[in-house]
């Protein structure tokens, strides 16, 4: 699923502008609002007794997860770390901009699909077992940017370990709160990163 509408993106962002940023994001907007209409419209028409918990996992929840999912995501996601810290230094080249990344040798859209196919597999992989968790992709790496500069070198395990310490926190948060049960992690971490992301945006704009 989460390769095919990588393909559509790229489709939808017509070659060459998939390197746009304003165009990638766009198209990426326009095929979410699709993709959530007809989750809902899914769920308008179902009457399982699980809806509960669908709800739950649109939100994001951890509360269903076990050691044995814990070693099937490491399985997974640790390779595609170690192949993104790997392209670390042409991530540092790529900051000076398209054409000096080329004429230094970067095969710019070979590295810019690899760094989407990888990305969109880790992150289809982690949606599949705790749901629609938002804001920690932004806030995360947008947060260690202003305070750590952007080598990648240092960004992509900061944000893996910042990124998991900020998961957990939220968890328990989401645990504790409530005064019976608990609330979904996702609902935790938007509450939490939308004016974090709002304040690092300005701050990055200053």
């Amino acid at each position: 699923g989460s390769i095919g509408t990588l393909v559509l993106l790229l489709i939808m962002s017509q070659g060459q502008a998939v390197f746009k940023k304003d165009s990638l994001l766009l198209s990426g907007v326009m095929v979410n609002a699709f993709c959530s209409a007809v989750i809902m419209f899914m769920i308008s028409m179902t009457r399982d007794a699980r809806l509960h918990n669908i709800m739950f996992w649109l939100m994001g929840d951890l509360s269903t997860a076990d050691i044995e999912q814990v070693v099937y995501l490491a399985v997974a996601l640790i390779p595609c770390f170690i192949l993104i810290f790997w392209l670390s230094n042409i991530m540092n080249l790529l900051l000076m901009g398209r054409d000096m990344a080329q004429t230094m040798g970067v095969n710019v859209k070979v590295v810019t699909l690899t760094l989407l196919i990888t990305t969109s597999f880790m992150v289809s992989t982690t949606v599949s077992y705790c749901g629609l968790i938002g804001f920690v992709g932004l806030v995360i790496p947008h947060l260690f940017r202003l305070i750590l500069g952007s080598d990648h070198r240092i960004l992509v395990p900061a944000c893996v370990l910042g990124g998991g310490a900020y998961m957990v926190v939220c968890d328990l948060l989401a645990k504790i709160l409530p005064s019976q049960g608990e609330i979904p992690a996702g609902v935790i971490t938007a509450l939490v990163g939308a004016p974090l992301f709002i304040f690092l945006l300005k701050r990055s704009r200053q």
